[in-house]
């Protein structure tokens, strides 16, 4: 599994924001994979909203891996990618600002 994972590595680079190791992330997707499919508590698992992006990068580095394939305009798929990128980034900071800004009573409720 881990080598099917870092197949991706490159791709990962391109779509992580900068401040991100993609290593490390490949290494909590593993974890947190096994962790789901086993029902093992592992460290370094991705939960809650980070769980959630974490299928948002996957995703997007899926269709980038699609489009590279389809032979499109490197150029295109890389502004795409740099979109991307920026765009879940922010997406991400400002949820996680919400999250310790503005907790849910649901959510306290749940656990």
């Amino acid at each position: 599994m881990e080598q099917r994972i870092n197949f991706f590595k490159k791709s990962f680079q391109d779509i992580l924001p900068e401040e991100l190791n993609a290593e490390k992330y490949l290494k909590s997707i593993l974890l947190t994979r096994i962790s789901l499919a086993h029902n093992e508590e592992k460290p370094n698992v991705f939960k809650g909203i980070d769980l959630l992006y974490a299928s948002v990068y996957i995703e997007a580095v899926i269709v980038s891996a699609l489009l590279h394939k389809l032979n499109l305009d490197a150029e295109k798929i890389n502004r795409l990618e740099q979109f991307t990128r920026e765009m879940i980034r922010d997406m991400y900071y400002g949820n996680k600002a919400l999250e310790y800004n503005y907790p849910s009573q649901l959510f306290k409720t749940l656990k």
